[in-house]
């Protein structure tokens, strides 16, 4: 077990000949400290090398991030490669801008919710259970929307971003290797990203999506590479014109279909210039909702009254439509009515296939005006 303690750093980086005195000296004349690869598995007080900014503990044996509260001018912290299992222990550590988490243990990113400058963090390929991902604390999401501008959250089974979009400063996001497979649900988050220009989904299902690089540009403005591949602003500019003038054609289709008359009140309309019969039945159709789209329209002639008021019997309905009557003759009274009931289906058959050709004329033309 090796505890990273004063004496330690004393005997790892200061000369054993010279003395105490210029040994206390040197520790506050530190500022950067690198201890890779020493079996380190604790941290002691270090608050009397004042003036440490850079912290290089990687590839070590930590369990615990401690007693680092009190280096105030500690800025870039190294943790990756350790066995660390919980963020901790960070909020005191105010001027912290680079944080390096990666390969351990850590399924909640949490405890940075006083931490104001932090604008890089890495927490890539956890050593996660099968199944398991990791989960953003909205009190350190919220803290970080207005400094974080660097996020590498690669290779952790992450299904979903939805969490991230309050990151309005991010610049750079890592997700390659993850589980995201929802395009939609990415788009509407990176479109809350003004500033982000690089972004990396590389191994995850949304890229198998049909038209995913063009949905991903056209969700942001300034994006300069994605999955490694730079993007030239004539592509950018090209599909950003493309989504504007499909937003138009598609606002103008639902501005049409707002003002489209129903169906109804063209076929109430249209009936008006029918015969009273026709009429009749064409309404009762019409207030049954029996009849949806104008091609389907069928009257079946049962639904006509034979004796309606409205169909006007032999020589009335032909002096109706301008010709002369016959001359007449003794008809008997059963040939008479025969006569007459075909006369009033021939004419039912007539108006109905008017009706037919008006409406059919009329579906793609607007209401007639009384």
């Amino acid at each position: 077990m090796v505890r990273l303690t004063i004496d330690y750093i004393r005997k790892t980086v200061h000369k054993p000949h010279e003395s105490s005195k210029n040994a206390d000296d040197f520790l506050k004349k530190i500022t950067h400290l690198s201890l890779p690869e020493k079996s380190i598995d604790s941290i002691a007080d270090l608050s009397s090398v004042k003036n440490l900014t850079v912290l290089y503990l990687h590839h070590n044996n930590l369990q615990v991030i401690e007693n680092l509260c009190r280096n105030e001018c500690l800025t870039h912290l190294y943790l990756q490669h350790n066995q660390i299992s919980k963020m901790e222990n960070l909020n005191g550590i105010k001027q912290l801008r680079k944080l390096y988490l990666g390969y351990n243990c850590i399924s909640v990113i949490e405890g940075l919710d006083a931490v104001s400058a932090l604008e890089e963090l890495h927490v890539e390929n956890q050593q996660l259970l099968p199944g398991e991902t990791i989960y953003f604390d909205p009190r350190t999401v919220k803290n970080l929307s207005k400094c974080l501008r660097i996020l590498d959250i690669s290779s952790n089974n992450v299904a979903s971003i939805s969490d991230l979009k309050d990151l309005k400063v991010i610049e750079k996001l890592n997700a390659n290797n993850n589980a995201l497979c929802d395009l939609t649900a990415v788009c509407e988050t990176i479109c809350h990203w003004p500033r982000v220009e690089q972004l990396d989904f590389q191994s995850n299902e949304i890229t198998r999506e049909p038209k995913y690089k063009d949905k991903i540009i056209a969700s942001t403005k300034y994006l300069r590479s994605l999955d490694t591949k730079d993007i030239n602003d004539i592509t950018r500019s090209f599909i950003h014109r493309f989504e504007l003038v499909k937003e138009e054609r598609r606002e103008k289709m639902l501005k049409a279909s707002d003002v489209q008359t129903p169906f109804s009140d063209e076929i109430a309309s249209i009936a008006e210039h029918l015969p009273p019969g026709l009429r009749q039945a064409v309404s009762a159709s019409v207030k049954k909702e029996a009849i949806p789209r104008a091609k389907s329209l069928t009257l079946s002639l049962m639904q006509v009254p034979v004796h309606s008021p409205g169909f006007l019997s032999d020589d009335s309905a032909m002096a109706n439509h301008g010709l002369q009557a016959r001359p007449s003759r003794r008809v008997s009274n059963a040939e008479n009515l025969t006569r007459s009931r075909q006369k009033a289906e021939k004419d039912c058959q007539t108006s109905l296939l008017q009706l037919e050709d008006v409406i059919t004329t009329t579906s793609s033309t607007p209401k007639l005006q009384k």
